[in-house]
């Protein structure tokens, strides 16, 4: 790692040298344009440029559109060496990403609304959008952003042209088209924490009226999450290998038809975000000898500490390590899909386009369910994973068998639009249909203490003295279940310029989902004693003998549900001037039917998501178009959550409608050109939000050993005669920070001299403190943080050859996307943290053709 932070420093001295003739030669050219009465050449030259985007469908200037969008095209994504798109969060202060232990239970969330459950059957709040295609799954778009033209991040529902599952927002990705004259790009890099990358693209004319473009990449990285479990675990977690490509042929048939072809593919082997106990459960289990570990809490210290405390204490204090037995790539994602983006000009004004698309989708897993080096055969925790060969197949991981879990999907996809203007009309008609299926196969084996009460966080018998005739529960919960949900829209959008100056514009989108589900979930229940446990227990194979066991528990049949809603849009926007307009709107976007379909849910289905967003925004290019000036006030009300909520005395969540969300919010984008070598960026969000009418389950600390309870803790759901669930109205919503921004500086030092020019950026970002979980745990919290991220490079004068070095979070600020309570199987706090959460650097070479 010096030695990256040597270069890098060692660049940032040399910028700023040569910085400084660099400057004083654009002074010394302006005084001396100003003595001839000219004008200076740098400063007439420095304008912002025109933004392209496709936010309604057709390209506009960005500044014309009366929605809040933000923009990063090739070259800044180039600048900030991003990995792929979960770094969004760090340059756009509106999108916040929440890891999960596999992609496919990743959430992003754009103005505080996202997703609030994260099983399956449940579908997102942010529309994921590459090509025009619109990606079913978070899981999909987890990728690298390699030979993007553009991402475009629409805020506010967008529900009446990119459909349902944009409540809060659309991503919209658009890679690069095939060229009319043969180029390419290579570039290799290498980082401190020993990624090795290697991209490629290759684009031309293959025969007349024909181009194609074929695009991979290679990444090999290290995990950054050291892991001291067993020998046999496979090293550190958080680590890829990924190997990828795409591919597009353009044909033009006429002047009027033209076929966009594209394919894709990746397979990524990895330990993308695991699960790290951060702080112990006051739990029981059996210590060496048979002791009992009563309620110090120790149990989690001790196992991961392989018997010594104080060392297992220093794991827990430090969400980047961790010690599971669980290799560190046992994550596997497999993606591939095809689409036909076909376009027919009838004339000047009408256009017809049909985009058909196939994709698939697999995520399988193996996750450690106990966070500890413990097995079958070390009981030091209450829960641990065990092999049940009954039932469905255990994958194995290491030398342990550990739980399996494998996500499916397949879906078609047909939109067909009509577009086109006619005098003071812009219209654009279409339908879309979308065929969709998911199964889930996941497999839990877990061998509990039977006096173990995870409500509480210790047994009947705490105090006592845990021995070898106590009795377990063997606890097996398996799942062969299927999701499929078919979507018929049709949809219609209009602008019309009353006036030069004022124009309205409206949109509906009818929407049906028919929706069903098939469930097969098993659940295995035996008491056996420790005796019984050591008779079965295979060491070699590491396998707990279960063949005579039958299921104590189905949840088996069929589902269907429909449903019809309608998505909308209305405004107006008024040019005051050229540059400035201010534009008013109100706009509602849903999320779809939900099918539940983990192993603690059954045949019934969740209503959907509704947010009702009310907007004023202006937009402005200020100082003959040197300064960018975009800002936003809106009201979203978001009703009838699709949320997760605790099971009381339980660690499982089930998946509920409850409640509602208001947020009131301001954004403010500032883009800036000094001169044509320096630009700088600026953009802010604030977010008042607060949950209305929810109910959510207490968490551990209202609740003590003989249950008193603290105030919030005060209703009793069940009318057991002790109250379980709180009231959570007038708390904020989750990782929604109250306040956050981005600042940026991007520069070029040209020379004189030197067959090269220096180039840089340096990017800061910061977030307000945000709360993870509904029930407002107290732990399950991050607090305020900021990155700063460097990048240093040069590139000859013909732009063929650069060479550029970062540095990422360089001021080492440790965070975490993700916090929750797992008590008794993972541990009272329980983190997730992802590879920007430690400073690394890294060094690159590109060379294009």
């Amino acid at each position: 790692m010096s030695f990256f932070k040597s270069l890098l420093v060692g660049s940032s001295l040399a910028s700023l040298a040569l910085a400084i003739p660099a400057y004083a030669q654009v002074a010394e050219t302006a005084q001396d344009a100003q003595q001839d009465g000219g004008a200076q050449k740098p400063d007439a030259e420095a304008r912002l440029g025109k933004v392209v985007v496709t936010a309604q469908k057709r390209e506009q200037d960005a500044q014309d559109v009366p929605i809040a969008v933000s923009t990063l095209d090739e070259d800044l994504l180039d600048l900030q060496q991003f990995s792929d798109v979960t770094a969004l969060s760090s340059i756009s202060p509106s999108v916040n990403f929440q890891g999960g232990f596999t992609p496919s239970a990743t959430n992003f969330s754009i103005r505080g609304v996202g997703s609030y459950a994260f099983t399956g059957g449940v579908q997102p709040s942010v529309s994921l959008v590459v090509d025009g295609v619109p990606y079913a799954r978070a899981g999909e778009f987890v990728t690298d952003l390699a030979d993007v033209q553009q991402v475009e991040i629409l805020r506010g529902p967008q529900g009446t042209l990119f459909g349902r599952n944009s409540t809060g927002g659309a991503i919209n990705i658009t890679r690069k088209r095939p060229t009319d004259e043969f180029e390419g790009e290579i570039e290799a890099g290498i980082s401190s924490d020993e990624e090795y990358l290697i991209r490629g693209v290759v684009s031309g004319p293959l025969a007349d009226n024909v181009s194609g473009r074929l695009a991979g990449v290679y990444i090999d990285r290290e995990g950054f999450i050291e892991n001291s479990g067993p020998a046999f675990s496979g090293g550190d977690l958080g680590g890829i290998e990924t190997f990828a490509f795409s591919g597009k042929l353009d044909i033009d048939f006429s002047p009027d038809f033209n076929v966009l072809l594209s394919g894709d593919y990746s397979n990524r082997e990895h330990g993308y975000s695991p699960q790290i106990g951060s702080v112990g459960e006051v739990i029981r289990g059996i210590g060496p000898g048979g002791t009992d570990l009563d309620v110090t809490g120790g149990a989690r210290a001790l196992a991961l500490g392989g018997g010594d405390a104080q060392r297992g204490q220093a794991i827990l204090n430090d969400p980047l390590k961790t010690a599971i037995s669980l290799r560190g790539d046992s994550n596997e994602n497999i993606a591939w899909g095809g689409s036909i983006d076909a376009t027919y000009d009838f004339n000047d004004n009408i256009t017809l386009k049909s985009i058909t698309a196939l994709r698939h989708f697999t995520d399988d897993n193996g996750p450690d369910v106990d966070g500890t080096p413990a097995d079958g055969d070390n009981l030091i925790m209450p829960i641990v994973s065990v092999n049940i060969s009954s039932g469905k197949t255990i994958t194995r991981n290491g030398g342990n068998y550990a739980p399996s879990r494998s996500v499916e999907s397949d879906y078609f996809i047909q939109e067909l639009r009509l577009q086109g203007t006619y005098d003071a009309f812009e219209w654009i008609v279409g339908g879309f249909y979308q065929d969709y299926e998911e199964d889930l196969l996941n497999t839990t084996p877990l061998l509990i203490i039977d006096s173990f009460n995870p409500a509480f966080g210790n047994g009947a018998n705490v105090g006592g003295t845990a021995t070898p005739n106590d009795e377990y529960v063997l606890s097996a919960n398996t799942q062969d279940n299927n999701y499929g949900i078919d979507t018929y829209a049709i949809f219609g959008d209009m602008t019309f310029h009353l006036t030069d100056q004022l124009d309205v514009f409206g949109g509906l989108r009818w929407t049906r989902e028919e929706v069903s589900k098939d469930l097969n979930n098993q659940t295995f229940f035996s008491v056996f004693t420790f005796a019984d446990i050591a008779s079965r227990f295979d060491s070699t194979k590491r396998i707990l003998d279960t063949d005579d066991l039958v299921p104590s528990d189905l949840v088996v049949g069929k589902a269907k549900a429909s449903e019809e809603f309608v998505s909308y849009r209305a405004g107006a926007s008024y040019h005051l001037s050229d540059a400035v307009s201010v534009y008013g709107s109100v706009s509602r976007g849903q999320v779809g039917l939900a099918a539940p379909i983990s192993y603690t849910d059954d045949l019934s289905f969740l209503e959907p998501t509704v947010a009702d967003n009310y907007e004023i925004g202006l937009k402005s290019e200020l100082f003959d178009r040197r300064v960018r000036f975009n800002t936003a006030i809106f009201q979203t009300d978001v009703t009838d959550l699709q949320a997760s909520a605790l099971i009381p005395g339980t660690v499982n969540t089930t998946t509920i409608n409850a409640g509602n969300i208001d947020i009131m919010g301001a954004e403010t984008d500032i883009t800036a050109v000094v001169n044509e070598n320096l630009t700088f960026g600026l953009s802010v969000v604030y977010l008042d939000s607060e949950i209305k009418d929810l109910l959510q389950s207490c968490f551990f600390d209202q609740l003590s050993v003989n249950n008193a309870l603290t105030p919030n803790c005060n209703i009793d759901t069940n009318n057991d005669g002790t109250p379980e669930t709180q009231d959570v109205s007038g708390y904020r919503s989750t990782n929604t920070p109250e306040w956050a921004f981005n600042t940026y500086a991007s520069f070029t030092i040209p020379t004189q001299s030197l067959p090269f020019d220096f180039y840089g950026l340096v990017n800061y970002s910061w977030k307000d403190d945000v709360q993870f979980t509904l029930n407002q745990d107290d732990l399950a919290r991050q607090k305020a943080y900021g990155l700063l991220d460097l990048t240093f490079g040069l590139k000859d004068k013909s732009e063929r050859y650069e060479v550029f070095v970062y540095g990422k979070n360089v001021l080492d600020q440790t965070y975490v996307s993700d916090a929750f309570e797992a008590f008794g199987a993972l541990g009272r706090r329980v983190v997730r943290a992802n590879r920007n959460a430690q400073a690394y650097y890294g060094a690159g070479f590109k060379y294009t053709f």
